[in-house]
C-alpha cells in the first residue's frame, strides 16, 4: 500500500470505511501521513478489500461535493449545496461546514476577483490621468 502508512493504520482507515466514515477515514489518512484532501480521498477509495455499509451513494456524492468546493475556495456554495440537499437551516449547514474546513483544515482562499477590481481601477485612473495630460 502506502509506505508512509502502517498495517494498523491502514486497518483503522478500512474499519472507518467499513462503517461508512469516509469523511473520518480520509481524516485519519491526513493526520497519518500529513497529506492533503486530494491524496487521501484517492487513497481511501482505492483502498481495496473495504465493503460498504448501508450509507447511500448519494449521500457519500453530497459530502464530495462540498468538499470539492471548498478546495476551490467556494464555500458559499458549498453551504447552499449541503443546505439545498439536507433541507437543515442556514445555520446548521453552516455549522457542519465550518466544521468540515476544521477537521479536514481546508485552508479558505479569498476571493481573488477583489484583486482584479483594483488592478482595473488603476488603470482606469491611470488612462484619466494621461488623457488629461495630453
Amino acid at each position: 500500500m502506502d509506505p508512509q502508512l502502517t498495517d494498523a493504520q491502514i486497518n483503522q482507515i478500512r474499519k472507518c470505511l467499513g462503517n461508512d466514515q469516509k469523511l473520518d477515514a480520509c481524516k485519519l489518512y491526513m493526520d497519518f501521513t500529513g497529506g492533503s484532501l486530494l491524496e487521501a480521498k484517492q487513497f481511501v477509495e482505492n483502498l481495496p478489500g473495504v465493503e460498504p455499509g448501508s450509507v447511500e451513494d448519494t449521500e457519500q456524492e453530497l459530502v464530495e461535493q462540498v468538499l470539492d468546493l471548498l478546495e476551490s475556495g467556494c464555500k458559499l456554495d458549498a453551504v447552499r449545496l449541503y443546505r439545498d440537499h439536507t433541507g437543515k437551516s442556514l445555520m446548521e449547514s453552516k455549522v457542519f461546514i465550518e466544521k468540515l474546513i476544521s477537521d479536514f483544515q481546508i485552508l479558505e482562499k479569498s476571493n481573488s476577483q477583489s484583486g482584479c477590481v483594483g488592478v482595473i481601477l488603476v488603470f482606469v485612473i491611470l488612462g484619466f490621468i494621461l488623457q488629461s495630460m495630453l
